[in-house]
């Protein structure tokens, strides 16, 4: 290999760092123009520290798929969310057969809810909750303070994965 081709080699991944976006950032849960962090409120579905999955799949009847982080308009939403038994902390934890009995287990408790909330723009907020032998308990917190401001049951659904 020529001293030109290895510098060419290692010059490459550092060109597409400038050419490729450096991060997805949350899903947009509104439809429109991207707004400033500002005129949104950021919802966490999956902070470290709950116990269950969440999956918020609309915002006022939009499809949507979050699991990381979502940016919503304020005001009063109807948010659809999926709910399932793990948390990451476990499914980062088992691995092999294990983890893929986990898996199966977690998929036929996951269960849809839709929940009515009020965001504050600049709010970041988050979905926690722990699960107790097909039953759900589900905290809607803001996310720095953990301060709860809502908090269900959900009976959960058995359905086969």
């Amino acid at each position: 290999m020529t001293r030109f081709s290895m510098l060419l080699m290692s010059a490459l991944p550092a060109a597409l760092l400038l050419v490729l976006p450096l991060g997805c950032g949350p899903v947009k849960g509104y439809s429109g123009p991207t707004r400033t962090d500002a005129e949104v409120a950021l919802i966490e579905p999956n902070p470290i520290w709950s116990n269950i999955g969440v999956i918020v799949q609309g915002v006022d009847g939009m499809d949507v798929n979050a699991e990381m982080a979502i940016t919503v308009l304020p005001g009063e939403r109807t948010l659809r969310l999926m709910l399932r038994p793990y948390s990451r902390a476990e499914f980062q934890e088992v691995s092999g057969p294990q983890a893929e009995m986990q898996n199966s287990y977690d998929l036929q408790w996951r269960t849809p809810i839709d929940w009515e909330l009020t965001f504050e723009a600049g709010g970041r907020y988050a979905f926690t909750g722990r699960w107790e032998e097909s039953v759900y308990l589900v905290e809607f917190q803001e996310l720095d303070s953990r301060r709860i401001l809502g908090t269900r049951n959900v009976e959960a659904i058995r359905n086969n994965p």
